[in-house]
């Protein structure tokens, strides 16, 4: 164990290297093999204290009407990515504003990502809502269509993606780019204290060829090439 020990120091040493691409490489082999030993920060090094915080991602809210498939897709990229993913309602609002928590920059990575993924999913639902608007002459119906199309998609998406990320770390057991890692203790204590909300979700109709589709894209949605781009 104090060979693995001493192998984690010197990744965490070289994660503080001006090359970006080999800090990040160095980071991620490190945090695998905390994972796989079962360690944390304190023991590895008596000097290095990781340092908890959360990442609100503004202008990403949800509401039981409107976008709560944010909830699902954030989940997923958290428990990827060492963090803990939840809305944080403040005051009377009608709605929660998605907030990843987690140790040093694991929260920066997963809230970058879940911005890339949204935009691709918004992107996607504006061209469905272009396609059922000249189908469809009735206002109502469209947006009734449109919701479950994009709600739809969106779940697709999410389970495509928990699906990729399983599957690229069971290719990459041994490599430095696993990215399916433990979540420490005191992030899970750290989100207890959170000011979290489930709301009541709105029903939407299964449409299947949108939940293949959206699985499909998630499937190959590039996490590390959306990080390193």
């Amino acid at each position: 164990m104090d060979n693995v020990i001493e192998k984690i120091r010197k990744l965490l040493a070289l994660a503080g290297s001006n090359n970006d691409h080999e800090a990040r490489a160095a980071l991620l082999k490190a945090r695998e093999l905390m994972a796989r030993h079962k360690l944390t920060e304190k023991d590895v090094s008596a000097e290095r204290k990781a340092e908890l915080r959360k990442v609100v991602c503004d202008g990403y809210t949800y509401s039981g009407k409107k976008n709560w498939w944010f909830a699902r897709l954030s989940r997923v990229i958290a428990e990827n990515h060492c963090c803990h993913a939840c809305g944080t309602k403040y005051g009377k609002s009608a709605t929660a504003t998605i907030t990843f928590a987690g140790l040093d920059d694991d929260p920066d990575i997963a809230a970058e990502l879940f911005r890339y993924a949204v935009q691709h999913i918004q992107y996607k639902e504006k061209d469905y809502r272009l396609y059922i608007n000249r189908r469809t002459p009735y206002q109502a119906e469209r947006n009734a269509r449109t919701y479950s199309w994009i709600m739809n998609y969106a779940n697709g998406f999410s389970d495509g993606l928990a699906a990729q990320y399983a599957e690229q770390f069971k290719q990459n057991e041994n490599e430095c780019m696993a990215l399916a890692l433990v979540r420490p203790v005191e992030v899970e204590q750290f989100a207890q204290s959170l000011n979290t909300w489930k709301p009541a979700v709105r029903r939407a109709y299964s449409d299947e060829t949108a939940q293949q589709l959206g699985y499909m894209a998630g499937y190959k949605f590039n996490p590390t090439k959306q990080i390193t781009g």
